[in-house]
């Protein structure tokens, strides 16, 4: 399970990491406010990974010893059920403000992993965050990535990675 939350702190850290700039100058932007990240639709891609590193466990057990070492594995459904807890237990705050800086807060099952800070700017449907803090520490390499939303139709959305589904913001209430 602690693997398990130090990739979810991973994932929240590129997630909500990001990258500088201003807004667009077109008046008040919609998609300024709060917002919660769901990590649900990362489930089957989450467990995916997790049962290919059982499976690759298992490569340098002996033949006599491979039934019993199965046997000490979770099964496929004890593995998604895990995960599922641990995707539900995290979650992502997001506020972006109108002087074009942002804040996130991610918290697993109530604590405080992480807390980050930058700037933030607009081209078009995609909105870039610019990361310069995270846990009070100044961000470089690739904490310092940026990180690129998409806000079209009222909804603000990132895709962690290709071939990862994409994640859907939810307003926050205030």
């Amino acid at each position: 399970m602690r693997a398990l939350a130090c990739a979810l702190l991973a994932l929240g850290a590129l997630a909500l990491a990001a990258c500088g700039g201003k807004p667009a100058g077109r008046g008040e932007a919609a998609f300024l406010g709060k917002w919660t990240l769901s990590y649900l639709p990362l489930l089957e891609s989450r467990l995916a990974l997790a049962l290919a590193a059982n499976q690759k466990s298992l490569s340098g057990v002996p033949a006599e010893q491979l039934e019993h070492a199965r046997e000490l594995q979770p099964s496929a459904e004890q593995l998604r059920e895990e995960i599922k807890n641990g995707l539900e237990a995290t979650e992502s705050v997001l506020e972006i403000r109108a002087d074009a800086t942002y804040t996130h807060t991610t918290t697993i099952r109530g604590k405080v992993e992480e807390v980050g800070s930058g700037a933030w700017h607009q081209v078009g449907p995609r909105v870039t965050l610019v990361p310069k803090t995270l846990n009070e520490q100044s961000v470089d390499g690739r904490q310092a990535a940026p990180v690129h939303l998409t806000f079209e139709g009222g909804v603000l959305s990132m895709r962690p990675s290709p071939k990862d589904p994409p994640l859907l913001f939810r307003r926050a209430a205030d």
